[in-house]
């Protein structure tokens, strides 16, 4: 049997929603249930579902070039 894998990649607050540091908007917010679709099928399916996700520190050097964003422990 063959096992796929799906592979999410930073599906933040920040980088989603409205209100996010670095939002992409609308067009994000317009993925999500299909995402959400395709890892429940991907699980049901016995396959593997792997997020990965962008997090910093509060004062981490990155902010030199981009506003905080995906800071651990915030809602981002």
């Amino acid at each position: 049997m063959v096992k796929e894998a799906l592979l999410i990649v930073d599906m933040s607050n920040d980088f989603v929603a409205d209100n996010g540091t670095l939002t992409v908007g609308k067009s994000a917010q317009e993925i999500v249930p299909y995402i959400k679709d395709l890892a429940t099928t991907f699980l049901a399916e016995g396959d593997v579902v792997v997020v990965s996700m962008d997090a910093h520190q509060p004062n981490d050097p990155h902010f030199d070039l981009w506003p905080p964003h995906n800071v651990v422990g915030t809602e981002g």
